[in-house]
């Protein structure tokens, strides 16, 4: 049903009359023309487990000043969109958690499946193991890192008299991310810490290894551990295992004499030769 409208001119101001006679003004709130419409819900086909999305169609000469306020169920439930909580239909879904393989002493990484129709909507709040232990993501670090037994060990390094040594800590790959040297022990007394002061003996480089300068015979009767810190959990740890300085002396010694022989004749020469102990 459509209306057929006359426009009049009064003083400069424009008034429009309906073919029923109604006037409609521009100073008066009630200028709006009703126009009958319908809006529509079409059928959606999903597989069993997906999402489905269910649009409102409403016509296209009306779409600029419609809104879709409400959703009604058959069962009479209403969802509105005032409320977030309320917008939003439950869907039934599971999680599960797989097996993981990993060789012994090394890192293994628990992954929490979820279903992909609901992924957008869904994290992960927290782990829970066997014995009843509960980590959370939003706790302090302490709660939610899982320990794992590691050992650090530090070898002999072999060095020339009077040479600089670098002495190393050997840390097990799969906790190096989050292991750190935080300093060197000597003879299980002397603790050596990163220093800015470059002058002294010992120096702790950035990466951990242990500097030492102008080696000497003394410093072959001395051990060394490194002490390492745990950045996640805070915890720190010994060196399993002690490392020494090997140190080998340079000797010169005097040539020794022997015989040459040239051009048929015999004489006696030096030769030089140098040795180590």
């Amino acid at each position: 049903m459509s209306s057929r409208f006359a426009v009049l001119r009064d003083g400069g101001r424009e008034r429009w009359i309906a073919d029923d006679g109604t006037i409609y003004r521009h100073e008066d709130q009630d200028y709006v023309v009703q126009q009958f419409y319908e809006s529509r819900v079409i059928d959606e086909f999903v597989l069993r487990g997906n999402t489905a999305t269910l649009k409102c169609l409403v016509p296209s000469f009306v779409g600029d000043f419609v809104d879709v306020i409400e959703w009604i169920a058959d069962d009479g439930t209403s969802y509105s969109t005032d409320s977030r909580e309320e917008e939003v239909v439950s869907q039934y879904f599971e999680v599960q958690v797989y097996d993981v393989f990993a060789i012994r002493g090394n890192a293994a990484i628990f992954k929490c499946q979820v279903p992909s129709f609901v992924a957008d909507h869904v994290d992960v709040d927290g782990w829970i193991d066997s014995a009843g232990g509960n980590y959370r993501a939003d706790d302090e670090q302490m709660s939610y890192v899982v320990g794992q037994r590691y050992a650090v060990n530090v070898m002999d390094e072999h060095v020339l008299r009077g040479n600089a040594a670098i002495i190393k800590c050997h840390i097990p790959s799969f906790v190096a991310e989050f292991v750190e040297v935080d300093s060197w022990v000597e003879d299980e007394t002397t603790e050596i810490y990163p220093k800015s002061d470059y002058d002294g003996k010992y120096l702790v480089l950035p990466s951990g290894e242990l500097h030492i300068r102008d080696v000497g015979p003394e410093d072959g009767y001395k051990t060394y551990q490194c002490r390492t810190k745990h950045r996640l959990t805070g915890e720190t740890r010994l060196s399993a295992t002690k490392g020494r300085l090997v140190i080998t002396v340079f000797i010169r010694s005097m040539p020794p004499i022997g015989t040459c022989r040239q051009s048929d004749i015999d004489f006696m020469c030096l030769y030089e030769a140098n040795c180590y102990a």
